[in-house]
């Protein structure tokens, strides 16, 4: 093989990862095409470098504008993948009276969360929190002293402002709906942790291939249509939680569209709210209503589960 072909089949490896990094961001019309999606959210994130490696060798044979191209998607890449988020900055210049905080975690049942959830509802001023993968007595431990609590089914939802839980028709998976008094405002609130794309890979048999790939796919829209009703009817001001899903997701669009995410208008970066050894995705959401407005939204720092808490400042209009 010559310079010349190997440099152009390096070029076109490049631009195979590329391809692949394009599948994991542009929209979908299908949520069968999360068969294409989710088994790259779970590739090793060094993934891309393995293809990069080929084209630092044949740099010296790319032209300057190849250059330029490779460079910049590289870099684009690599923030991807390692989760690039800008240092969080200080508030907007809004009065304290006209916003609120609202914080989301999947806390995956780890005692070790305890001491910095504690902290956060209290130095950050959060007015309210949804937690999944939680049990009641982990809760109790972090419960700031005059806040209410309630738990079920894994979720638990604790706020400094006055709330009741609302019973709703029961589900086969974490639902939780609540009404909440928020300066003078009755609103409502749903705490939610749907089914991961995940199962589809562990449940897999060649036997019958295709099999948990369709279950999961329809237990997933299934589960999405079902907080659909609930926003339709109760109009609700907030929806949290683990949604196992990332905005690009057709699920997500069909079933989330018309409420605002929070960190689509007011994060910076890519927000990855799951890390692990081998990816990390935005599938913790914190949507709101049309009457509240998020300022500034932030994905926090490790607090020992395998997600990092959403946190976002919310201006009442």
């Amino acid at each position: 093989m010559t310079l010349n072909k190997f440099t152009l089949v390096s070029f076109n490896i490049y631009l195979l990862s590329c391809t692949l990094m394009i599948f994991t961001i542009i929209p979908y019309w299908s949520q069968w095409i999360s068969v294409i999606q989710y088994p790259l959210f779970f590739l090793p994130k060094y993934w891309v470098l393995v293809f990069l490696l080929p084209v630092a060798f044949s740099l010296f044979k790319l032209s300057f504008r190849r250059l330029v191209l490779l460079c910049s998607t590289s870099i684009f890449l690599l923030f991807y993948f390692f989760g690039f988020q800008l240092p969080e900055i200080g508030l907007d210049n809004y009065k304290q009276s006209d916003t609120i905080t609202v914080m989301s975690a999947n806390l995956a049942g780890k005692h070790e969360t305890a001491k910095w959830v504690n902290k956060a509802l209290t130095s950050r001023k959060i007015d309210f929190a949804g937690f999944q993968e939680i049990r009641i007595d982990l809760a109790e431990k972090f419960k700031p002293k005059g806040w209410k609590l309630h738990c079920q089914t894994g979720l638990c939802f604790t706020s400094k402002h006055p709330f009741e839980n609302i019973k709703i028709n029961k589900t086969n998976f974490p639902v939780s709906l609540y009404k909440i008094e928020i300066k003078g405002r009755s609103e409502y609130l749903i705490n939610v942790h749907l089914e991961t794309p995940r199962k589809a890979f562990t449940n897999f048999s060649l036997a019958t291939p295709f099999d948990s790939f369709k279950e999961n796919v329809n237990k997933r829209y299934h589960e999405a249509k079902q907080v659909k009703l609930l926003i339709e009817k109760y109009k609700p001001a907030f929806v949290v939680g683990d949604f196992n899903m990332p905005v690009e997701s057709a699920i997500y669009k069909e079933n989330f569209s018309t409420l605002t995410n929070a960190f689509d208008v007011s994060g910076v970066g890519f927000g990855h709210t799951k890390f692990t050894s081998l990816h990390g995705v935005r599938i913790d959401h914190i949507l709101t209503s049309k009457m509240y407005f998020p300022l500034k939204t932030w994905v926090h720092f490790d607090v020992g589960s395998d997600h990092n808490p959403i946190i976002s400042n919310i201006l009442i209009r």
